[in-house]
């Protein structure tokens, strides 16, 4: 779950994150200046290291590690979307984003909860 919240996250980043100026082309959370999409880019591709990692060592530092990264990425479009560029309007990207965050938060609040148990051994 975690994987595929992190794969949808970048993902976004790849269409337009603004209606028009600089964000409105592919690869719209990519511009030159500091903006949310751009934290929020840099964060979906932390989230997606975080992620293969989790999946292949399944640790609790990974899980936290997830949680974080989605938690940047999530914080990040949705201030996207509510304060976009001046006199610019938040495209489909950062919804798409948004949306990959909550997927990949809900991955790793699940990874965080659950239970470890030791082997049971004969």
């Amino acid at each position: 779950m975690t994987l595929v919240g992190a794969v949808l996250a970048l993902a976004s980043t790849v269409g337009p994150w603004t209606r028009t100026g600089a964000g409105d082309r592919l690869f719209g959370a990519w511009v030159p200046s500091l903006r949310w999409s751009t934290v929020a880019a840099v964060s979906a591709v932390a989230l997606l290291a975080a992620a293969w990692w989790l999946r292949s060592r399944g640790t609790r530092a990974g899980a936290t590690l997830v949680l974080l990264a989605s938690i940047g990425v999530t914080a990040g479009s949705v201030l996207a979307i509510a304060y976009p560029p001046t006199f610019q309007a938040a495209s489909w990207g950062p919804w798409v984003g948004a949306t990959g965050g909550v997927i990949a938060l809900i991955g790793a609040i699940t990874s965080l909860r659950q239970e470890r148990r030791p082997p049971q051994g004969v």
